[in-house]
This record gives structure tokens, C-alpha cells and sequence, in this order.
């Protein structure tokens, strides 16, 4: 029964729309403990690209999968349900509420409808032979194959993000293969989940530019030199956003100037793709900063939240 299911709230959205400081003002309210659902903000000194909460902006609120693996560590969606299902699970034994807070879609999605991977479950030959026939057929045809092997997860992606819909392929070949393991299990969580977004696409694209100009004060700059003198960092730690728009800067192939224009680019682009993600979910309560005064919003969310828990 629904009610037996362990409850969660979830704050999502796409990046530079105040997640973290209502979390941090909901969490305060309700003894709740926070739970990251950002797939970068795991990396230790990767603070400033990732917008990473500092301790001030924590408020002695317990933070949880933020800031625990090393850039030159690889990490996978199967990784970060099995961590985080075991942290909401020790929040809920405390009689804590966890609240799970960011904008990476594929996780939140991955924790909340209860899969649940082994840490083996991975098949090289098997996504090379994938690889090969995205690039024999192309993005239409490998699309096509996940909606006829796990239609349901196929609906959570887009066809053009090729290498999560290689990924799901893989990973639903392989939980379908072994299911005696019991490598997926649908032990699903009773959810509150909350949007927030600006009504207005430039008034979204206004606070992701001014987050970027912040992010140059802060010292951008100086934690990208030293993230990109390390020759070991995983593939999965560069797919931040800040890090390689510097590089040509770094090398004297672009100017500041271009560089910040290149990183304010990249992150609406980012911004759009996330959207575009959580549009496909009917259970989200969005809220609008431009449409609504922040104090308002407050008082709407947490009366929402206690409510649910």
C-alpha cells in the first residue's frame, strides 16, 4: 500500500533556479536532511562549476552524496541509486525526512522508481556492439530498440541523449537476463516532488548569466587550471559544464571575454535540456519565481511538504 511506501520530497528544476536554498529552508523546518541528486556536485574540488553549496549556505542542514569521490573516479547511475537508496534509508531510521534536491533527471528517476542495479552490471562487448549499430543506423534505430526492450524507460529519455539510451539499453538487456539476481526491483518511494523554473525562458537565461558572472568572482578561473592539470580526471567528471569552456581560454585560444559568453551558452543549453526532461513528468508541482514573490513560495512549498509528511 501506498502509505507504507517510505516518503520523500524532492526539489528539482533545471540549474540556477534556487533549489538548494529552499531545500535548505524546507530541511530547517521539518527536521529534514538533504539528499544531492546532482551528478556532479558528487566530485570533491569541483565546488564552484558545479554551484556546489558552501558551509555557510548549509546552515548546519546535513548534506548527503555531495562531495565524497575523487575527479579521477568514474561513477554510474547504478552507483549513485545503491549510495543513496542506503543514505535515505539511515536519514529515515533517525526520523529525519530526507529531501532529495537537483536537476540531474536521470538520476532522481533511477532512484525514485526503485530500480535497482548490481555493481557489476556492466557488459563491454555488449555496448560496443551498441556503439556499432548507432553508428551504423543512427539515433533513430537505437532509439527505436530501448521502446521495444523497456518502453517505460524510453519514454524518461531523449533520443538524441545517444549515450544514456545506449546505456538503458544495456542495463535492461542485462536486468532482463538475470533476473533470479533480483538486479531490478520495484520497491518504489511515496513522493512530494516540486518544481521550480522562471515562467519566462530570458528570465531563467538572466539568472543563469548572472550565476556565471558570480561563478568568474568566485575563482572559476583558478579551480579549472588546477581540475585540468590532472591527467587522470574520469570522462565522467569532465562532462561538467565550466571546465572545458575554459580550456581554450587556458591555451590563449579564446579571450574571457568568449570564454564566459561560451560557459553562459552552454549552461542554457544545459537548462533546456533539463526542462525538456522534467516536462515529461505530470507529478511535478512547479512554482515560478517570476510569476509569484519568493516569500509566497516559501510559505506554498512548506505547507505542501508538512502536509505530505
Amino acid at each position: 500500500m501506498k502509505e507504507n511506501k517510505k516518503k520523500i520530497c524532492v526539489i528539482l528544476g533545471p540549474t540556477a533556479t534556487g533549489k538548494s536554498r529552499l531545500a535548505v529552508y524546507i530541511a530547517k523546518k521539518i527536521n529534514g536532511e538533504i539528499v544531492s541528486a546532482d551528478s556532479m556536485q558528487i566530485y570533491k574540488d569541483m565546488n564552484i562549476a558545479t554551484a556546489k553549496v558552501t558551509e555557510k549556505e548549509k546552515e548546519n542542514v546535513a548534506h548527503h552524496m555531495m562531495d565524497f569521490l575523487d575527479v579521477e573516479e568514474e561513477f554510474s547511475v547504478a552507483e549513485y541509486v545503491k549510495k543513496a537508496r542506503k543514505v535515505i534509508d539511515e536519514i529515515i531510521k533517525k526520523n529525519k525526512n530526507p529531501i532529495l534536491v537537483g536537476g540531474t533527471g536521470l538520476y532522481i528517476d533511477s532512484l525514485l522508481n526503485g530500480f535497482s542495479f548490481n555493481e557489476n552490471t556492466v557488459d563491454e562487448n555488449l555496448r560496443e556492439n551498441l556503439n556499432k549499430e548507432y553508428e551504423l543506423k543512427g539515433k533513430e534505430f537505437i532509439f527505436q530498440k530501448l521502446r521495444e526492450i523497456n518502453p517505460s524507460l524510453a519514454e524518461k529519455l531523449h533520443k538524441n541523449n545517444v549515450k544514456r539510451v545506449i546505456r538503458a539499453i544495456e542495463l535492461s538487456l542485462l536486468s532482463n537476463a538475470k533476473e533470479s539476481n533480483n538486479e531490478i526491483k520495484q520497491e518504489k518511494f511515496n513522493v512530494l516532488k516540486i518544481g521550480l523554473n522562471f515562467k519566462d525562458r530570458e528570465n531563467l537565461y538572466a539568472a543563469i548569466n548572472l550565476r556565471v558572472e558570480k561563478m568568474f568572482k568566485d575563482g572559476l578561473i583558478d579551480e579549472a587550471e588546477k581540475l585540468l592539470k590532472n591527467k587522470n580526471i574520469s570522462k565522467t567528471a569532465m562532462q561538467a559544464i565550466g571546465y572545458k569552456e575554459l580550456e581554450q581560454f587556458l591555451n590563449k585560444k579564446i579571450t574571457l571575454k568568449e570564454a564566459v559568453e561560451k560557459l553562459k551558452q552552454s549552461t542554457r543549453k544545459f537548462a533546456k535540456r533539463q526542462i525538456t526532461w522534467f516536462k515529461r513528468d505530470s507529478e511535478i508541482k512547479w512554482f515560478y519565481w517570476d510569476c509569484e514573490d519568493e516569500i509566497k513560495i516559501k510559505e506554498e512549498t512548506l505547507k505542501l511538504v508538512t502536509d505530505f509528511f
